[in-house]
């Protein structure tokens, strides 16, 4: 790899470092945002109180968010080949698109906070996101490993 890529695949992997942290700590921003609103509502039942399609939709939302641990990594490895013409904007790509889909399960657990009101269910869909994000967040030497890979895909054909 040359000097000029390695400094512009660096650029944007500090880019897509930023913008995953910032999206984690967002999820932060979510659970303030229901702790807030239970505290002006207290005592706070949700907007939905005793509906019971909420405890089903909690179930369908639960799946959805496990099955991104699995779902993360294929959406990131296809984004990323897809675009992988464009020098290291295709990791950038899938990054941003990973992170965002570990992000999913923060905003499940808010819209569920705010038709239950079950403070646990924000709690646990946000630890279900940070887990993602932790396991999804971009790694250096995961992005040279890529590139190559990519380079040599790129070479090949």
């Amino acid at each position: 790899m040359s000097s000029t890529r390695s400094s512009s695949l660096e650029a944007r992997y500090r880019l897509a470092v930023i913008i995953s942290g910032a999206c984690a700590a967002s999820i932060l921003v979510y659970i303030l945002l229901g702790l807030l609103i239970a505290k002006q509502q207290d005592p706070f039942s949700g907007f939905l109180e005793g509906q019971p399609f909420v405890g089903i939709l909690a179930g369908i939302l639960l799946a959805v968010g496990l099955s991104n641990f699995f779902v993360v990594p294929l959406v990131m490895k296809a984004v990323c080949r897809a675009t992988s013409g464009d020098g290291g904007n295709g990791l950038l790509f899938g990054s941003i698109v990973g992170i965002a889909l570990c992000e999913m399960p923060a905003v499940f657990g808010l819209v569920l906070f705010l038709l239950g009101g079950d403070q646990r269910v924000l709690y646990g869909f946000a630890l279900l996101s940070w887990l993602l994000m932790a396991l999804n967040f971009p790694r250096w030497e995961q992005w040279r490993e890529w590139a190559r890979n990519m380079e040599k895909e790129q070479v090949d054909d």
